[in-house]
């Protein structure tokens, strides 16, 4: 089957990903694991707008579209935890996916039940 040729191939090669659900400061599940991404440039509008709302993005990646995300969410990229500031769906791309910008989260997201101690 030939490609579409308007359409901009995705590739999910830079790593994995874990997905976790959280409520107040604290990581109630692990979602999903292993979430293999593509690393995407973070445009010049899209840079500008993240900025004149208030947020400040560190990262943009894409991961497929079947992945169980939300805004809510935060993302975790090796030891590093990211907030969702946006999920944009790319109908476009092949195969179709998901934009996740992300944020340094400002927070340290520990699990249920973990202390300072």
């Amino acid at each position: 089957m030939p490609r579409i040729k308007n359409r901009t191939f995705e590739t999910f090669n830079d790593g994995d990903l874990s997905i976790y659900e959280v409520r107040e400061r604290k990581i109630l599940r692990k979602k999903i694991s292993g979430v293999r991404y593509g690393d995407k440039t973070i445009g010049e509008k899209r840079h500008y707008d993240a900025k004149v709302a208030g947020a400040r993005l560190s990262k943009m990646v894409a991961v497929l579209q079947g992945v169980d995300v939300c805004e809510d969410d935060i993302v975790v990229i090796g030891t590093t935890q990211y907030a969702i500031d946006q999920i944009q769906d790319k109908f476009d791309a092949m195969p179709p996916c998901k934009y996740l910008s992300l944020t340094s989260a400002q927070i340290s997201y520990r699990y249920e039940g973990e202390t300072d101690a």
